[in-house]
Formats: structure tokens, sequence, C-alpha cells
């Protein structure tokens, strides 16, 4: 069966396991494994197409290449594509809305950008750009991104989301989302230690779990990931 056919059976339970313009994080990651990073591949526009057909009337438009978002107080986010030119294409591909959260989530694509993920929030500030797939905590009101090299967690207070940490593990480790704590006050990121090099310390292990969470001084890591000589 060709590619465009499989994703056409069964793309919408991917999309609209939530509600009909909501995204989970669990299916966006289904998405992006499914939608090679290519500005022209097919599955970008199927993908997009499902989603505006099921939007709000009115809170996302596309005209050509052009895809606009409307936010509050009559302000709109205005994404340009260039396809024209192969070696410095870009594609914007608008994938609904995340979850619980008020953030809409747009795919960069193309080697005019690195591949990445926006982040675009009702308040009308610029986009956040997320390293990997965005995952919400209970409530709402933090999202948390973790990529193999980094930690990046979004608080929101009433509108505004803001960046409130962010950490770079040893070189050598690398790291990945588990599972959110029921309360939201924790996040449970595997990490693992990448054979080819020697630790200035010696570690027991060369892989398990730390906590993001939220302490008395603020969001920290803890236990400290084994450090990696200079």
């Amino acid at each position: 069966m060709p590619w465009c056919a499989r994703a056409l059976c069964c793309m919408t339970s991917l999309v609209w396991a939530q509600a009909a313009w909501s995204l989970s994080a669990e299916n966006l990651a289904d998405v992006l494994r499914q939608c090679p990073a290519k500005p022209d591949h097919a599955c970008h526009a199927l993908v997009e197409g499902q989603v505006l057909a099921r939007a709000p009337q009115g809170q996302v438009s596309r005209q050509g290449p052009r895809l606009t978002l409307l936010q509050r107080r009559g302000k709109a986010l205005v994404l340009d594509d260039a396809l024209s030119d192969p070696a410095h294409a870009l594609r914007h591909v608008y994938l609904g809305e995340l979850g619980i959260t008020d953030l809409k989530l747009v795919r960069t694509v193309g080697p005019a950008a690195p591949q990445a993920l926006l982040l675009v929030a009702e308040s009308g500030q610029p986009p956040m750009a997320a390293d990997d797939v965005p995952w919400p905590a209970p409530g709402g009101r933090l999202v948390v991104v973790v990529a193999p090299n980094s930690v990046t967690l979004w608080l929101r207070t009433a509108l505004r989301w803001t960046q409130a940490f962010r950490y770079e593990p040893p070189a050598g480790v690398r790291l990945s989302f588990k599972g959110w704590r029921g309360d939201g006050g924790a996040v449970r990121v595997a990490w693992q230690w990448q054979r080819g090099g020697s630790p200035c310390t010696p570690i027991g292990a060369a892989s398990g779990q730390v906590q993001l969470r939220d302490g008395p001084y603020g969001w920290e890591i803890t236990p400290e990931l084994p450090l990696r000589c200079p």
C-alpha cells in the first residue's frame, strides 16, 4: 500500500484522539515519527488539512504558502513558507492545539531552519521553540520539553508563558521523558551514559532516572547527573 494511503487510514486515530482540534503529546510524537522531515513530503499537507478542517472557525487559516494563527486582541502570527528553492526550503505545518494548554503547535521543516516545534501562545508573545515533544503537566500550566541533550520547562502565568528552567546534561549523557508526577510537581527523566569515554568519577550504572522537581529554591534536577572529564 502506498505511504499516503497508509497515512490516510491511520492519521485520524493519531490526530483526533483527544478532541477535534487538540493533540496529545503521545499522538504528536507519533505524527513526528510518521512524517519525514522533508518540506515537500505529502504527509505534512495531509495532517495539516485534517487539523484545519476541524479547527475553530477563524482561529487559523492557510492561503497558499501563508499560515495565519489568530491570537488575542486581534493579533495574528503570520508564517510564510518558502518552497521555490529546495536548498533553502522552509515549511510551516500546523498541528493543532497541545492537549489542555492554550498553546498551538507549528512544525518547521527544511534546510533553511533547524527542525523544531513552535509553541504559539494566545498572549501574542513570540513563539517558543521546542527541541522535542512538549509534555503538559496536569492542569496545563506547565510544559516540559525533554530532548536528548536538554530539559526546558515553560510556566504559564495568566496568559503569558515564560521559561522557568533550562538544563543541559554533562557530555556523554542522553535524556528522555518518562512522565509527570500526578500533582504536576515533578517530572521523571531517564538518563543513559553513552559509551566511548571515561567519566571523571566512577559511576555505578550506565543508566537511571532523575527528577526535575519544584524544590525549596525553585526547579532543580535531583540527584545530580554524573560528570564527564572536560
